[in-house]
C-alpha cells in the first residue's frame, strides 16, 4: 500500500449563466497535479487534466450539455511507473 499526497493548481473560466443549473455558456478548466516527497507523497507523479463544458437551452424545459475531458498522469524522478 502506498500513500498519495497532491497538491493541485486549477486555472478555471466560467461563463455559464449560473454556477448550479446552467441553461447557456461555456466553462473550460485547466488543472496542474504534483505529487512527491515535498508534499507527503510516497511516490512521484505529475498530471494535469483539460476540460471544456457547453451548455445550450434548446427550451424553457431542455437543455444540451457536451463535456469534453483528457487527463494525464506520469511517473518522475525515482518511481518507475504509476501505480
Amino acid at each position: 500500500s502506498q500513500f498519495f499526497s497532491f497538491l493541485t493548481s486549477e486555472l478555471r473560466y466560467d461563463r455559464r449563466d449560473n454556477q448550479y443549473n446552467p441553461r447557456k455558456g461555456y466553462l473550460s478548466l485547466l488543472q496542474l497535479r504534483y505529487g512527491g516527497a515535498p508534499v507527503g507523497s510516497e511516490v512521484n507523479l505529475v498530471g494535469g487534466t483539460a476540460q471544456h463544458s457547453i451548455f445550450n437551452s434548446l427550451s424553457s424545459s431542455l437543455v444540451w450539455a457536451n463535456n469534453f475531458k483528457g487527463s494525464i498522469i506520469e511517473a518522475i524522478g525515482d518511481t518507475e511507473a504509476v501505480p
